[in-house]
């Protein structure tokens, strides 16, 4: 018999993954407020929720580093990378490895090239995708709905920020359902 939970993110299951948000692209991303509120949403519910958070960054000496906004937000691990998807370097494929857990949940720029192509592979090798498609984002707002439906397309799964957090937390009983409240709050 199949769980009816079966298809959801459970906590201990996920690991969060934000793709690329960097100082020189960042800027040219489209509804900018709305991402980065987002992702931040996340990573603080996965931050009280005890997730492991892997924060990408593509050729920072070109592109600059993290957005200090994301800094401090959970035990966060940045990997340095130059291919387009995560799962083409080793040392984010061996850091992903290193959670032992199967689903991953992806944010990030750009939705149709180093997000999508990190969704494909990862659904390749076998990983279970959840994108949060309120907190990715393209240059361009067309190229950034393609991206997302090619992955659905490939057999992605997507959700909003809110959406995750309530999948991940299941039950309002929880300890940490209180403390995540402000956040859904912050986000209207």
């Amino acid at each position: 018999m199949i769980s009816s939970e079966s298809s959801l993110a459970a906590i201990d299951d996920s690991v969060l993954l934000v793709v690329d948000l960097q100082e020189k692209l960042f800027p040219l991303m489209q509804e900018q407020d709305v991402l980065l509120a987002r992702v931040q949403m996340l990573m603080r519910a996965a931050e009280t929720l005890d997730l492991p958070i892997l924060v990408t960054e593509q050729y920072p000496s070109g592109l600059g580093r993290t957005l200090r906004a994301l800094d401090g937000i959970g035990r966060q691990r940045r990997l340095e990378k130059t291919t387009f998807s995560c799962f083409g370097d080793e040392g984010v494929v061996a850091a992903l490895r290193e959670t032992r857990r199967r689903r991953l949940v992806l944010c990030g720029i750009e939705a149709h090239i180093c997000v999508m192509q990190t969704a494909l592979e990862a659904l390749d090798a076998g990983w279970e995708v959840q994108v949060v498609e309120d907190a990715v984002a393209s240059r361009l707002p067309h190229a950034a709905a393609l991206g997302i439906a090619r992955m659905r397309q490939a057999g992605a799964v997507t959700a909003s920020a809110e959406g995750q957090i309530f999948e991940w937390l299941r039950r309002c009983d929880r300890p940490e359902f209180k403390s995540l409240l402000p956040l859904f709050k912050e986000s209207r």
